[in-house]
């Protein structure tokens, strides 16, 4: 069974995926997946990361979600929610 700290990953993956979340609502659950699991730690870094580098053009107003699907961030979070969702 996951754990609430695994849940909340995989909805926040999911949420970066979609550029759907901030940085400033990101950190409202730091301390919640803040831990002395080096694991969870790091996965929230990579959606920290992938949140803080999603492509949107400035003069069009919109994300770039095709851009996004080729960087290192977003393969990143797939091998993230492959992981979570695997229960490694």
């Amino acid at each position: 069974m996951k754990s609430e700290k695994e849940i909340i990953l995989e909805k926040l993956i999911v949420r970066a995926l979609h550029g759907d979340i901030t940085l400033e609502e990101l950190y409202t659950f730091e301390n919640i997946i803040s831990d002395k699991e080096p694991l969870y730690l790091e996965i929230f870094h990579d959606i920290e990361q992938a949140v803080e580098h999603f492509p949107a053009s400035f003069l069009k107003g919109y994300p770039l979600y095709e851009a996004f699907q080729n960087t290192k961030e977003y393969i990143k979070l797939i091998e993230d929610l492959n992981i979570l969702r695997k229960n490694i």
